[in-house]
């Protein structure tokens, strides 16, 4: 049948077909009937079966026309000629009438969609300037968009009584490349879903989605990679650097030459156990593309690349980031609540329309800078945001933990995972911008808090000092863990066991430690990365000096040299309990830590 030109008798059977289900009823509209006297007769009785939830007799609709007066319009005579139709729909099979309903009113859905857009073209057209023919189409995308969406509404419900429907299916799964991520989210990347990576200004959150993208595209899955704030080039050399191995500081040398560029990109599928998978990289101007941009960009991507009896399929789109996209709702409206919370609405719709897995970013607010900590209530703008991803990560790193190129990837929010506040570290390595997880530290539980050593100097998300209680967190992991000798321990970060000795205080000129281990910068990475400060290495490993014992009289405060210029500061004497028993080892390892120096001191007698 053309659904354009329909015939009055069919008419007739689709609207005693819609009449008498309830669900078709409550959503089809009058407009869609080219017959005007069964316009006028939908919309008489379309009242009825929302509120009795059945079909009216023909009775019944002489009745609803008495009672409004419509006996003029709709005589008799009439309704008895269309209701001699009813007894017809019975010879027509299910199958059939359902799906010639289902076209008729989608083909009319679609022709009022643009019939109104058209209206409202027509009626805004002179007002419209080239300041704000932005808006304007935007708004005209979102109206089509909203108005040309339509379902008959062919879900039947679940039967709470069938035993199969209490069975869990099995969610189709994608390794994210980290056990980490893969035991938070049961298995990986799943379809139809929106997961979230937060963080604080230039902590390196596109560093993080860079990695994502990479391990996406070596376990073989078709990716896309939508940057709203760098170039193209900046993301491909940075995935290119990791993928490839090639040191970022020479890379722009490296891709002066194409043959060579063109090996090593070979390389990747070659190297790849599953087969590399496709990536698309493109840029949109920051604050301009909207969701249906995004969305329009990634399905012309799937039908270019595709071909007769082989669909090109995108499994992963990688969005840098939320904050920056432009709401299809509102524009860019100051209400920043209502905008955060539209756009990821909308991407996780895009998501579920498309079958794809949907990963970006977004940004914490003033008190996640540079804490130890993050949480639900870390997060900048809208709180919208956590009702509506399927899963938020916070990336902490501390001013130590950048020295030490040290990251902590806590998982916030999951649903249906009993991973909530779990954290794991892992390590950045700055000449490949490649970020590996640390095996030799397993999963820290959300009532474990992050190692001592790595806790933020500032003030933490709760408002408290890090480093207020950076002694009870030291002493609760320690008390857990071997102890290493102090000779051995490194102040910056041991890889075994990265804490100060039980009794080290953190207080001891935190400030000064963190400042001096940050003038490095091995990593080579850029000064102007836009999205990175220098990541320094941890410093070489210093041999503990020990000082023969001296006599007490005319003893004064222990006084240790300021490196960057500052006045002479007094050290603390502390203690390291080599056992449990404190009291019978106190006078024999009473011992002083200069934390400016990083160098552990016998006392003075």
């Amino acid at each position: 049948m053309d659904v354009t030109t329909t015939d009055n008798y069919t008419e007739q059977l689709i609207f005693f077909y819609v009449i008498k289900n309830y669900e078709m009823a409550s959503i089809f509209k009058p407009t869609y009937f080219s017959q005007d006297v069964l316009k006028k007769l939908f919309g008489l009785v379309q009242p009825y079966i929302i509120e009795y939830k059945e079909e009216p007799s023909e009775d019944m609709v002489n009745t609803l026309i008495q009672q409004n007066e419509l006996t003029a319009e709709l005589p008799r005579d009439i309704i008895h000629s269309i209701w001699s139709c009813r007894k017809n729909l019975s010879n027509y099979a299910e199958d059939w009438i359902r799906s010639t309903t289902k076209g008729f009113a989608e083909w009319n859905n679609f022709i009022v969609a643009v019939n109104r857009m058209s209206s409202y073209l027509m009626q805004t057209q002179y007002d419209v300037t080239p300041e704000t023919a932005h808006t304007y189409i935007q708004k005209v995308k979102t109206m089509f968009s909203s108005d040309a969406n339509f379902s008959l509404g062919d879900k039947v419900g679940h039967d709470f009584f069938d035993p199969l429907e209490h069975k869990l299916s099995k969610v189709e799964t994608r390794s994210t490349g980290y056990k980490f991520m893969d035991t938070c989210l049961n298995g990986g990347w799943a379809k139809k879903t929106l997961n979230v990576l937060m963080g604080p200004p230039k902590v390196g959150k596109s560093m993080w989605l860079c990695n994502l993208c990479a391990n996406s595209v070596l376990n073989g899955d078709n990716s896309v990679y939508i940057s709203l704030e760098m170039s193209v080039q900046i993301v491909n050399q940075r995935i290119g650097s990791n993928l490839m191995s090639i040191p970022i500081r020479e890379y722009d040398q490296y891709a002066q030459d194409m043959n060579m560029m063109k090996q090593m990109l070979s390389s990747v599928y070659s190297n790849s156990m599953l087969g590399a998978g496709s990536l698309i990289v493109e840029e949109f101007p920051t604050s301009s593309a909207t969701v249906y941009d995004i969305e329009s960009f990634v399905l012309n991507v799937e039908k270019s690349r595709s071909v007769e009896g082989k669909e090109f399929k995108i499994r992963n789109v990688f969005i840098d980031y939320v904050n920056i996209m432009a709401d299809a709702r509102y524009g860019n409206s100051p209400d920043t609540y209502m905008k955060i919370k539209a756009i990821c609405e909308d991407i996780r719709a895009m998501a579920q329309r498309n079958d794809w897995c949907v990963i970006s970013l977004t940004q914490t607010n003033r008190a996640g800078m540079g804490a130890s900590d993050l949480d639900m209530t870390s997060v900048a703008e809208s709180s919208g945001l956590i009702a509506t991803v399927d899963s938020l990560y916070g990336i902490i790193c501390t001013p130590t933990m950048k020295a030490s190129g040290v990251y902590y990837l806590k998982a916030i929010a999951l649903r249906n995972s009993p991973n909530m506040g779990d954290k794991k570290k892992f390590l950045f390595t700055g000449d490949y911008m490649r970020i590996k997880e640390d095996p030799s530290e397993g999963i820290i539980p959300d009532t474990v808090p992050i190692p001592g050593s790595f806790e933020a100097a500032a003030t933490n998300i709760s408002g408290q000092s890090a480093n207020a209680n950076a002694n009870a967190n030291a002493s609760h992991i320690l008390s857990q863990s071997p102890q290493k000798p102090l000779a051995d321990f490194n102040p910056i970060m041991d890889g075994q066991n990265p804490m100060p000795p039980a009794g080290l205080s953190l207080n001891d000129n935190p400030d000064l430690f963190d400042a001096q281990v940050a003038q490095q910068n091995p990593h080579n990475i850029p000064a102007d990365d836009p999205d990175m400060a220098p990541f320094p290495a941890p410093p070489v490993q210093r041999q503990p000096v020990v000082q023969q014992p001296q006599p007490m009289q005319n003893q004064g405060p222990v006084l240790s040299q300021d490196p960057f210029g500052g006045s002479m500061t007094p050290q603390k004497t502390l203690f390291h309990q080599l056992d449990g028993n404190a009291n019978a080892q106190e006078q024999q390892t009473q011992t002083r830590y200069n934390y400016t120096t990083g160098i552990p001191q016998t006392p003075m007698m």
